[in-house]
């Protein structure tokens, strides 16, 4: 993971560095197999202007990707393995500030149970519409408008939600995967 972890410091060149939030990717060997195979697991980060730009959305997006080895691929052809997104008013509110900027542990978190259950993580800020369009009969625990809620999206674009926090994201309201 580089230094700053869910972002990245670079030079200033001035012999200083500081902590940005551009895009970057970095490669890491990870062993594939029983039989001591690796593969290069390449994670990126794109930052809200870049994502907007490529992808139409503007969130913050961590994501590990593998090469694909299919013969009609292009080499350079990757597969997502695990997605987190997190949108923009998560980081700026208190959460995002207090807590997401600073301990690396959540994205990896997100970035772990993304890849364990295969789902896209989304990381926001409940409103009444979002709260009635994810809330199912029988749920024990509402979102409230101001919650931060962690949303899994499956293949078939199926949501649910995983995650349930106040709105400063002190004390966990609610927990589909502890």
């Amino acid at each position: 993971m580089p230094a700053g972890f869910p972002f990245h410091y670079i030079a200033s060149g001035h012999g200083s560095h500081y902590l940005s939030e551009g895009p970057y990717e970095f490669r890491q060997e990870i062993r594939a197999s029983a039989y001591g195979e690796t593969q290069t697991a390449i994670f990126s980060f794109m930052d809200p202007a870049t994502s907007l730009r490529t992808r139409g959305c503007d969130k913050y997006v961590w994501r590990i990707s593998l090469p694909t080895f299919e013969p009609n691929q292009h080499p350079d052809s990757r597969v997502v393995m695990a997605e987190v997104q997190v949108d923009v008013s998560v980081m700026h509110s208190q959460y995002g500030l207090q807590y997401l900027r600073s301990d690396p542990r959540i994205i990896c978190k997100a970035l772990a149970t993304s890849l364990e259950h295969g789902l896209k993580i989304s990381i926001a800020i409940a409103d009444y519409k979002l709260a009635a369009a994810l809330t199912s009969p029988g749920m024990k625990c509402l979102p409230l408008a101001g919650d931060i809620i962690y949303i899994g999206t499956n293949t078939d674009c199926q949501q649910q939600i995983l995650n349930i926090l106040d709105g400063k994201g002190y004390w966990a309201k609610f927990s589909a995967c502890s």
